[in-house]
């Protein structure tokens, strides 16, 4: 992959690479580690000052170099950046976690991303010069501006490009009137804001009406399985979800079996197994030469599929059951236990337009929750009521209602809010 050049290039290997058997994927990561080790301790003052504290460091063997925290690579600052990459841009993550850093990258790290990022979507169903919606965080208009058009053309990329910041239940009418018109193949959101249009339709006893949607990805939130019933319910066609971060260092898509996969060829990925049967992601990204991370610790968790499973899709790529999301999406309570995948407290509740879970003291949760018109909260109680079997009778449960869920930033919904806490979000993830 080093010397590939360009996005045709990067194409043909990854259509290449995704028909790979296991000891193909293996090989091919090998060689990459080992290539990718070698910059690191020539040219990456971070990694060169702790050359003698590594054993084997020749091998693609990282079972010896020690596990990369957020706060490493925020204090070391331009130790990361790599001394033999001049050709560079540079980026920051949202801070939605607390704390900012920048990463730089490469031209070349950014032509390969586009290049996986568009392999899931013709996983989805799309081709090169179709139609797409985009429907996430970008500032299109002043926010101020209510009046409309709540979009813009990109007509380079064929795409309608849609405010999420104005989506409510005044507006989402004109979005349906202008996406059915455009009529996309894909629409690319985030989980909260498709979610939003999903509820809308299906409160108002109505369904989209666009002929050519194939498929919907959803990236940068967390994807609950309530949220995905109502988008399937409402626009007809799968949610193919993918995940990854501002760093670049792995990504996991979704296949056409509906099947979280590890892409093998962004980064290697190690999971590490916790009490609560889900597994963090540690990830060693491949591509990004101006500043290589090496089994860096994303804060994320997942649930991986059992051993041997085997996907219908014929994929050789691991397979995961479920993104759980950020290692502070969880609630603990004073008796210790640690409470995640709480997306099933929603679950089926007739009215619910949003909802979302607050911690507010050790033992003192707040559900917030939107409604549709016409609804009160008797018709969501069960929330509470699932929510006090899964913390315990000692935790003090109440129902909050809400004309509007507060987003970060960055325009993104989250599920839990510590707010005992710094500022906390869900997953980090690109496109």
């Amino acid at each position: 992959m080093w010397g590939v050049a360009g996005i045709q290039g990067y194409r043909k290997q990854v259509a290449t690479f995704e028909r790979f058997g296991l000891e193909d994927i293996q090989r091919w990561q090998q060689s990459e580690l080992t290539q990718l080790t070698r910059q690191a301790l020539a040219y990456v003052p971070f990694y060169r000052q702790r050359r003698h504290l590594l054993q084997n460091v020749e091998s693609a063997n990282l079972e010896t170099w020690p596990i990369l925290q957020k706060a490493d690579v925020i204090s070391g600052g331009k130790d990361f950046y790599s001394e033999n990459v001049f050709l560079r841009s540079f980026t920051a993550t949202s801070g939605s976690t607390g704390s900012p850093m920048t990463i730089i990258r490469t031209p070349r790290s950014t032509a390969y991303e586009r290049a996986l990022i568009e392999r899931q979507l013709r996983w989805a169903g799309w081709s090169r010069g179709d139609r797409r919606v985009w429907l996430r965080g970008d500032d299109i208009i002043p926010l101020q501006h209510w009046t409309g058009p709540f979009w813009r053309h990109n007509v380079a990329e064929q795409m309608l490009v849609c405010s999420s910041f104005h989506l409510r239940d005044d507006t989402i009418e004109h979005y349906l009137r202008a996406i059915t018109e455009f009529d996309p193949v894909i629409i690319q959101a985030y989980p909260s804001s498709i979610a939003c249009v999903a509820r809308w339709l299906l409160a108002n006893g109505k369904r989209y009406l666009g002929r050519k949607l194939r498929g919907i990805v959803t990236s940068s939130e967390t994807l609950s399985d309530g949220v995905r019933r109502d988008i399937v319910a409402a626009f007809g066609v799968a949610v193919f979800d993918w995940y990854g971060q501002a760093e670049r260092v792995s990504s996991i898509g979704t296949c056409s079996e509906g099947t979280y996969h590890v892409m093998e060829d962004s980064g290697f990925v190690e999971f590490s197994p916790q009490n609560n049967g889900t597994a963090m992601v540690i990830s060693t990204g491949f591509g990004n030469a101006a500043m290589p991370l090496i089994r860096y610790y994303t804060g994320d968790a997942v649930v991986p599929k059992a051993p041997g499973f085997r996907c219908g899709c014929g994929s050789q790529f691991r397979a995961l059951e479920k993104i759980v999301g950020r290692e502070t999406d969880k609630i603990v309570t004073s008796d210790g236990r640690e409470h995640v995948m709480l997306d099933f407290i929603f679950d089926y509740l007739s009215g619910l337009k949003e909802g979302q879970i607050v911690q507010q003291g050790l033992d003192d949760i707040c559900i917030n929750v939107v409604l549709h018109p016409g609804y009160t909260l008797d018709d969501v109680e069960p929330a509470v009521t699932r929510a006090r079997q899964r913390f315990g009778a000692h935790v003090t449960v109440q129902l909050r209602l809400l004309d509007y869920i507060p987003r970060t930033s960055a325009g993104k919904f989250r599920l839990i809010v510590d707010q005992r806490k710094p500022n906390t979000a869900s997953l980090e993830a690109i496109e």
